[in-house]
């Protein structure tokens, strides 16, 4: 059953890079992130506490990947901020199950703060223009870069299969959104920038799904 699921999380990721630009993309845009949701159903079977503490993270994604694929399509601000704010919500709840898994340490907060200067960094390239969604970027890339840290931090002090894959997705998450900033925020937007988005959001939430079977 995972298996199956996983097939069809790559099978729709196909389609969905095929479907970019088009009035479709955001019907299979839901396919798609409805594919990760059963990914994580059928991994966390045999685990189902371990599942109701990364189920609702991933419903938020959920949402959010409903609102940003129709503002793909339609262009309209409310449907983004939406977006953002639904994302926002799932990386703060999983970082709450983080951090009560393993309390912070001084790793986490320079390791979080070395990813955030990353993020200053790419915010800050020839053609990236963030404009008075700054704010709202830069708390947004706050909690994606303290889920990436905390996730390796993790993995390094716990060196498991469910640790190992989880940290891989969250930082195809991480990926993910630092592409993002080109996609929305730059001169540098369009299909290929789009897509390489869409491979490492989907790859990654893939793989944190995949995560409850071990």
């Amino acid at each position: 059953m995972v298996m199956l699921a996983a097939a069809a999380q790559i099978l729709l990721l196909v389609l969905l890079l095929r479907a970019c630009g088009t009035p479709r993309y955001p019907y299979v845009k839901l396919g798609a992130s409805a594919a990760f949701l059963a990914a994580a159903v059928a991994a966390g079977a045999q685990n189902p506490s371990a599942l109701l503490r990364l189920l609702p993270a991933l419903v938020l994604f959920f949402g959010g990947d409903a609102a940003l694929g129709f503002y793909n399509r339609d262009r309209r601000r409310p449907l983004l901020l939406l977006g953002m704010a639904l994302f926002l919500a799932g990386h703060l709840w999983l970082l709450g199950w983080l951090y009560s898994r393993q309390p912070a340490g001084l790793a986490d907060v320079l390791l979080t703060a070395v990813l955030f200067c990353v993020l200053l960094g790419v915010l800050r390239l020839p053609g990236v223009r963030p404009g008075k969604l700054l704010p709202a970027i830069l708390v947004y890339g706050a909690a994606v870069c303290a889920v990436g840290a905390k996730s390796v931090c993790t993995a390094a002090a716990a060196p498991g299969p469910a640790a190992l894959v989880f940290c891989a997705g969250a930082l195809g998450l991480l990926a993910s959104d630092l592409v993002i900033v080109f996609l929305y925020f730059s001169d540098f937007s369009g299909r290929g920038v789009h897509r390489a988005n869409l491979i490492a959001y989907y790859l990654g939430m893939l793989l944190m799904a995949l995560s409850l079977q071990f």
